[in-house]
C-alpha cells in the first residue's frame, strides 16, 4: 500500500511539472509573431487582406481565454472604404476540461467595436462575394465534429451600414449592446438587445430556445417584446432550419400601435421631383423562394399617410415562391376593408371590399375640413403581371368601383368647383342643394388601360358626368368632366365643362369654354372678355339662357335624367329627352356686366384650372 501511495505520488508531482512547464513554455510563446501567419491564411481562403495591428493574447487557467484586438478584414477593391470590417476587441472564454472529451466549451465571448460594412455596386455585386482559393476536395457533407456551445455573449458598440450601389439607399444599425445569456445547453437563452435603425431607437428581449435545439436547427424567441420608436410589437417567433426544403419562419405578434409615418423616411425640400409615379426599379419577387412563413398579426391601430386604420387582422402565407394574405381585416374611419392579396415571381392580384367608410373622418385626418361628409362603398378586383411596379400597371386588368349616396356637400367643394365662377357673375344664386343623391366611379382596366364605365357625381340639382380615362402604362390622363342642370335656377350658373389632362406625376385641369355646356353653345366664346364683348346673349348661349327663345331653351336644356339610377345599375350614362317645356315667365332685361368684371371672371376661371391641378397633383403625386 505505501508502494502504490509513493507511486501515485510521483505521477501527480510528474503531472504537476509537465502542467507548469507546458504553462511557462506556452507564456513565453509571444502569440503576435503569428499574426503574419493568421494574416496569410485568410488571404488564401478569401482573396481579402486582414491586419491585426494590436495584441494577439493567451491567459491559461482552468478557463483560458484568447483575445484579440485592432483587426480590421479588407473591403472589395471597388468599395466605398477600404476596410468592410472593423473590429477594436475579440476575446473568448474557454472551458479547459471539457476539451479533453472533444468538446468546446465557451463561458463568455466579447465582442466590442464591430464596424461592418455591407454595400453593392451599381451592377449589384456584393462586397461580401470573395475570391480566395477553393478547395475542390471540399465536401457537402456535414461535419461530424462539435459545435461550440456559448453560455453567454456579450455585444458592445456594433455598426452594421448597407449602402444600395444601384439607388445610392443607405440603411444603418447601431446595436449598443447585445446580452445573451445561458445556464447550460439545456436550457433556455435569455436575450436583450437595444439600439437604434436608421436613427430610429428600438429594444428587443425575450427567451430563445435552449443551445441543443439551435444545434437540431431550431430558432425560437418566447416572451418577445420589441419597440422601435414609436412601434412595438408582442409574441413569438420561431426558424426552422432542418427537416423542411426551405427555411420556416412562423410567427405570432400582437401589437398596440405601428407608427409607418414615423418609421418610413419623409422627402425633404431636396427631393427630386420624378417624373413618374410608378418605379420601375425590380421587385425582389424571386427572393420570395429563399423561405417560408406563416405569420399571424393582431394590429390595435396603425398609422400610414396620415391615416388610421384599427383592428387590424391578417395573415401572411408564404410557400414555395408564393405570398398569400388573407385575409386582412381592418376598420377604416368607422367602415370595414376585407382584402386578400396575393404575391408571386410572376405577378400580383389583389381583391379588396370596403364597406360604409366615412370619407368626411378621412379627409378630417388628413386636416382637409369642409368638403364634404358622407360614406362610400368600395370593390377593387385587379390582376397583374411584371417584374416591377410599372410592368405591373402596364398590363392592368379588372374593375374599379366606387359608390357614395346621401352624403352632404360642404362650401369649401363649391368653392373649388363652382362658386369662384360664381361670384364673379352678377346674376349668379350661389344657393344650390348641397345633398348628394351618388357620386360613382366605375373604371374597366383591360392591358393598363383604365376607362371610365361610368363616372357621375350628383346632387339635386347638379350632374356632373366624367368621361375617358387613364394610361396606367405612359400614365397619361385624357378626362373630361361635363356638369349637367338639373334645376331652372342652376341654368343661371356657368356650367363650364372641365378638362383633366397631363400625367398622374404632372395632372392638370383647366376650364373647356369652347366645350358644350349644358347642351349647345352657339357663340365663339373661349374667355370671359368673349363674353363681355358678345354681351348677355353671349352668356345666354354659353349657359342656355340668352337670345330671343331663352325660356324655350332653359326648358331645353334641363336634364333630369335619372344618371344615380343608370349607375348604380351599371348602365350607360345616356341623356334621357327633354320634356315638353311648361309655360315660362315674361323674360327680364339684363345689362351687360362691365368689362372689370369680366376680367374678374378671366381669373376665377384661372384660379379654377390651377385649384383642381394643385387637388389632382396632391391625389396622384404621393
Amino acid at each position: 500500500m505505501k508502494n502504490l501511495k509513493k507511486i501515485i505520488s510521483i505521477l501527480a508531482v510528474l503531472v504537476v511539472a509537465v502542467v507548469v512547464a507546458g504553462v511557462a513554455i506556452i507564456k513565453s510563446i509571444d502569440f503576435n509573431e503569428y499574426r503574419g501567419l493568421i494574416a496569410e491564411q485568410v488571404k488564401a481562403a478569401t482573396g481579402r487582406d486582414v491586419t491585426i495591428s494590436g495584441n494577439l493574447d493567451l491567459e491559461l487557467s482552468m478557463s483560458p481565454a484568447v483575445a484579440v484586438e485592432g483587426v480590421t478584414f479588407a473591403n472589395a477593391s471597388w468599395g466605398s472604404r477600404p476596410e468592410m470590417i472593423k473590429l477594436k476587441r475579440f476575446s473568448a472564454e474557454i472551458e479547459l476540461l471539457p476539451l479533453l472529451t472533444g468538446d468546446v466549451r465557451v463561458k463568455r465571448l466579447v465582442l466590442a467595436g464591430l464596424d461592418l460594412l455591407v454595400e453593392t455596386d451599381a451592377k449589384g455585386r456584393g462586397n461580401w462575394e470573395m475570391g480566395g482559393k477553393k478547395d475542390a476536395a471540399k465536401s457537402d457533407k456535414p461535419s461530424s465534429a462539435n459545435l461550440p456551445v456559448v453560455e453567454r455573449v456579450l455585444i458592445q458598440d456594433l455598426k452594421v451600414t448597407y449602402l444600395d450601389g444601384r439607388s445610392g439607399e443607405k440603411t444603418s444599425l447601431n446595436l449598443g449592446s447585445l446580452n445573451i445569456r445561458s445556464d447550460g445547453p439545456k436550457q433556455p437563452m435569455n436575450v436583450d438587445l437595444a439600439g437604434d435603425f436608421n436613427g430610429k431607437a428600438f429594444s428587443v428581449s425575450g427567451k430563445m430556445g435552449s443551445v441543443e435545439a439551435l444545434l437540431k436547427g431550431i430558432y425560437r424567441l418566447d416572451g418577445l417584446a420589441a419597440t422601435i420608436d414609436k412601434t412595438s410589437f408582442n409574441g413569438r417567433v420561431s426558424v426552422k432550419l432542418s427537416g423542411v426544403p426551405r427555411p420556416f419562419l412562423t410567427a405570432d405578434l400582437t401589437s398596440p400601435l405601428i407608427d409607418l409615418d414615423s418609421l418610413l423616411p419623409k422627402g425633404g425640400k431636396g427631393v427630386v421631383k420624378k417624373k413618374r409615379v410608378f418605379p420601375a426599379d425590380p421587385l425582389p419577387l424571386d427572393g420570395l423562394k429563399g423561405a417560408d412563413a406563416r405569420i399571424n398579426l393582431k394590429v390595435d391601430r396603425l398609422l400610414a399617410g396620415g391615416i388610421s386604420l384599427n383592428d387590424i387582422e391578417a395573415v401572411l402565407a408564404l410557400k414555395a415562391g408564393r405570398l398569400n394574405l388573407k385575409p386582412l381585416k381592418a376598420v377604416v374611419a368607422g367602415g370595414q376593408i376585407n382584402a386578400a392579396l396575393a404575391v408571386d415571381s410572376i405577378g400580383v392580384s389583389v381583391n379588396l371590399t370596403a364597406d360604409k367608410i366615412d370619407y368626411g373622418d378621412l379627409l378630417g385626418q388628413l386636416k382637409k375640413t369642409g368638403i364634404a361628409t358622407g360614406k362610400f362603398d368600395a370593390n377593387i378586383d385587379l390582376k397583374g403581371k411584371g417584374k416591377s411596379v410599372r410592368a405591373i400597371m402596364a398590363g392592368l386588368n379588372g374593375r374599379a368601383r366606387l359608390v357614395t349616396q346621401g352624403g352632404k356637400v360642404e362650401s369649401g367643394l363649391l368653392n373649388v368647383l363652382s362658386a369662384d365662377i360664381m361670384s364673379a357673375l352678377p346674376f349668379v344664386d350661389s344657393k344650390g342643394d348641397k345633398t348628394i343623391r351618388c357620386g360613382v366611379v366605375d373604371l374597366d382596366i383591360r392591358k393598363g388601360q383604365a376607362r371610365a364605365k361610368a363616372m357621375i357625381f350628383e346632387t339635386g340639382g347638379l350632374s356632373m358626368i366624367g368621361k375617358g380615362g387613364i394610361n396606367l402604362a405612359d400614365e397619361t390622363i385624357n378626362l373630361k368632366i361635363n356638369p349637367r342642370a338639373k334645376k331652372v335656377s342652376l341654368l343661371k350658373l356657368a356650367m363650364i365643362p372641365v378638362n383633366v389632362s397631363g400625367t398622374l406625376a404632372n395632372p392638370s385641369a383647366a376650364p373647356d369654354l369652347a366645350g358644350t355646356a349644358v347642351g349647345v353653345v352657339t357663340g365663339a366664346v373661349s374667355t370671359a372678355k368673349d363674353i363681355a364683348t358678345g354681351g348677355v346673349s353671349a352668356i345666354g348661349n354659353l349657359v342656355g339662357l340668352g337670345g330671343k327663345k331663352d325660356s324655350a331653351s332653359a326648358s331645353a336644356n334641363l336634364d333630369d335624367t335619372d344618371y344615380c339610377k343608370l349607375a348604380l345599375a351599371g348602365r350607360p350614362l345616356v341623356r334621357a329627352r327633354a320634356k315638353t317645356s311648361a309655360p315660362q315667365p315674361p323674360k327680364e332685361k339684363s345689362t351687360p356686366p362691365p368689362s372689370t368684371t369680366m376680367e374678374k371672371v378671366d381669373d376665377k376661371l384661372n384660379k379654377l384650372g390651377n385649384d383642381l391641378g394643385g387637388a389632382l397633383k396632391g391625389l396622384f403625386s404621393k
